[in-house]
């Protein structure tokens, strides 16, 4: 069984939801919020005689929450990269417009090509691996 958390960043650390069953975590740090989601999914299906392991659950980053956590990158360079109009980027950020399955996961792998390529993400500024890394982990569905 897979399940899809939808993690959004807050101001006290993250929080979690499932869509189709009543499961909600939060966490100070992205470990402690790994850690209780998946006690909240096993708590959940453990009364439907469920076993649930870290690999049915995966993650799915909100794309507004994605540019609230990561406010440096610059969307206006972002969407010429990607060929994206940068009003349609703008409304996909501001959570106007939502990206359909098919279209997410080509805006992310064109996403991923950009931050892996990119020296200008943040207006010049290179990015370091360890913050590559976690971006790319950060994006799309993610394994737990």
């Amino acid at each position: 069984m897979k399940i899809t958390m939808i993690v959004e960043r807050t101001r006290t650390g993250y929080s979690a939801y499932e869509e189709k069953h009543p499961i909600y975590s939060t966490g100070k740090s992205w470990a402690q919020l790994k850690v209780n989601m998946l006690q909240a999914c096993q708590l959940y299906f453990d009364s439907k005689k469920i076993k649930i392991g870290e690999e049915d659950i995966r993650i799915l980053l909100d794309l507004p929450q994605f540019f609230e956590f990561y406010k440096v990158i610059n969307a206006k360079a972002l969407a010429e990269r990607i060929g994206m109009h940068q009003s349609l980027l703008a409304q996909y950020i501001r959570g106007i417009k939502n990206l359909l399955p098919n279209k997410r996961s080509e805006f992310f792998r064109a996403f991923a090509v950009w931050v892996v390529n990119s020296a200008d993400w943040r207006s010049g500024c290179e990015i370091s691996s360890l913050n590559k890394a976690n971006m790319l982990h950060q994006i799309g569905e993610i394994p737990l």
